[in-house]
C-alpha cells in the first residue's frame, strides 16, 4: 500500500489498514490474508504480524501460552494482564511455574504509578514474544 496525499493530507493506508484489520474476526484476518498473500505475500506476513492484539494471548492453546511466558520477564507479564478478565489472568498463571506466577500475581496486584501508559508497554512486549514465536515457527496466530 503507497502513502499518499490526498488535497494536503498525508494519509498512511497500510497503517489504516492495519489498525481496520485488528477489528476483524479470526475468520475474516485468514481469508484476507489468504487473498493478500497471493498477491503480496510480504505485505499479508507484516498484515498478520501488526495485527496481534494482546487479546491473541487469551486465544493460544496452553503450549503455545508456556512459550510466551518463557520468553517475558514475570513482573511484564503480570503488569500486562492487569484489567484483564479474572478467569484469563488465572488461566494464564496457571500455565507458569509457581515461582514465576507469584512474582506476576505480585504485579497484577500491586498498584504502580502510570498504570495505564505501563499496562499498554508491557501489553506490546507479550504481543511482540507471540510475533517473534510465530515467525519462528513455534506459535501459530
Amino acid at each position: 500500500m503507497a502513502e499518499e496525499i490526498t488535497n494536503g493530507i498525508f494519509l498512511n493506508g497500510k497503517n489504516k489498514l492495519i489498525k481496520m484489520f485488528q477489528l476483524l474476526t479470526e475468520e475474516e484476518k485468514k481469508s484476507l490474508l489468504e487473498k493478500v498473500g497471493r498477491k503480496n505475500p510480504k505485505l499479508a506476513e507484516e498484515l498478520k504480524f501488526k495485527s496481534i492484539t494482546f487479546k491473541k494471548m487469551f486465544s493460544l492453546n496452553d503450549k503455545s501460552i508456556r512459550l510466551v511466558i518463557n520468553q517475558i520477564n514475570p513482573s511484564i507479564l503480570g503488569v500486562s494482564l492487569k484489567g484483564s478478565p479474572i478467569k484469563q489472568q488465572r488461566r494464564i498463571l496457571s500455565l507458569a511455574k509457581r515461582d514465576y506466577a507469584e512474582k506476576a500475581f505480585s504485579m497484577l496486584t500491586t498498584s504502580i504509578s502510570d498504570e495505564e501508559k505501563s499496562v499498554i508497554k508491557s501489553q506490546q512486549k507479550v504481543i511482540e514474544s507471540i510475533g517473534s514465536l510465530n515467525k519462528m515457527g513455534l506459535v501459530e496466530i
